[in-house]
């Protein structure tokens, strides 16, 4: 055993850190939504800090390019792919605990300091996702050209619109999902669009869609759980409380809309429509997803008396859109009077 390996995770040896890193991503798995879906990968034990991804390009179908002729080969194609490569950026986090909290009841302590921190790494992880997402090139908007020119709400020619396209574009529906669990297995899921929401657009879904069919309804139960809150037409509506609205503001004049209180401008929000291999992430999961470390409180020079300790975690994380036209952004105001 190898001093270096010791002081990566501070206090704790490799084998008990090994233990903490797996619990945590058990606690962290509750959180993880848009983490089920795009390609993933998981951090090597030796790597640099860029990761590389393959997307391959489609080949012409049409029918008059594709005939053959009696004793006449096709010409043949060549399979040709683009290297889409995301650099990792580090993250994490710690807090400090008290000689005192520690000796009242160290398991107690270190237990619920593991289950807050889980959860943020956790929603960290969903944060760099929907970032990513946010970011895609394809966007609709429920009214005018611009963000700053939103301020009513979506309606269903958008969201027919958004679908026509996505089906031009040969989007592939989801029809699988991975599991969130320490090592992610693949489950199937109906097939359909996935449609990701921020709470604020929850009732708008339900109340103004006409044909909207709850999740409640459904002949079986959702296999996304709470999160899924209903289908229409060929989407599946998921909200996710962290997909927060745009700091940009749209235009004055909407109606019964959430406004900006200091200018009287909409609130603008984004509405999330993708098919599968949309976006990729470096999962969090795998044996190297997150690093624990603790460190016990001891008399040194900026404690001279060993009252703070403290425990944390570091992490490597990434995404990004791997085909823009898989997925589309709708920009959006949401209704203040439901």
């Amino acid at each position: 055993m190898s001093n270096s390996a010791i002081n990566l995770y501070g206090d704790l040896n490799p084998e008990i850190a090994g233990t903490h890193a797996r619990r945590v991503l058990e606690l962290a798995a509750p959180t993880i939504i848009a983490g089920q879906f795009g390609q993933m990968e998981t951090i090597p034990e030796h790597g640099t800090e860029l990761m590389n991804w393959t997307r391959y390009l489609s080949v012409d179908s049409e029918p008059t390019n594709l005939q053959l002729g009696e004793a006449v080969s096709a010409s043949g194609k060549k399979l040709e792919a683009e290297l889409i490569q995301m650099r990792l950026l580090q993250y994490g986090d710690h807090m400090k605990l008290s000689e005192k909290q520690l000796r009242m009841g160290l398991k107690h302590v270190l237990d619920g300091a593991e289950k807050i921190m889980a959860r943020q790494a956790g929603e960290l992880s969903e944060k760099v996702i929907l970032n990513a997402m946010k970011a895609g090139t394809s966007v609709y908007y429920a009214n005018g050209t611009t963000r700053a020119g939103v301020n009513s709400v979506a309606s269903t020619v958008t969201l027919n619109a958004v679908i026509e396209f996505l089906t031009k574009q040969n989007a592939p529906r989801i029809t699988k999902r991975m599991n969130p669990v320490n090592n992610y297995a693949t489950e199937p899921v109906r097939s359909g669009f996935l449609v990701f929401i921020p709470p604020e657009l929850v009732a708008w879904a339900r109340g103004s869609l006409t044909g909207f069919i709850d999740s409640r309804k459904y002949a079986t139960p959702s296999e996304f759980g709470a999160y899924e809150i209903g289908a229409w037409n060929d989407l599946r509506f998921i909200t996710h409380s962290l997909l927060s609205r745009f700091s940009d503001l749209g235009a004055t004049g909407g109606t019964n809309v959430r406004q900006d209180t200091a200018t009287s401008k909409a609130l603008v929000y984004p509405i999330i429509v993708f098919g599968e291999d949309f976006f990729s992430q470096v999962a969090l999961s795998g044996e190297f997803a997150i690093t624990p470390y603790y460190v016990a409180p001891k008399p040194q020079v900026s404690d001279p008396e060993g009252q703070i300790g403290l425990v944390g975690w570091k992490t490597w994380r990434t995404a990004g859109i791997l085909n823009d036209m898989y997925g589309v952004r709708i920009e959006t105001a949401a209704p203040s009077n439901l």
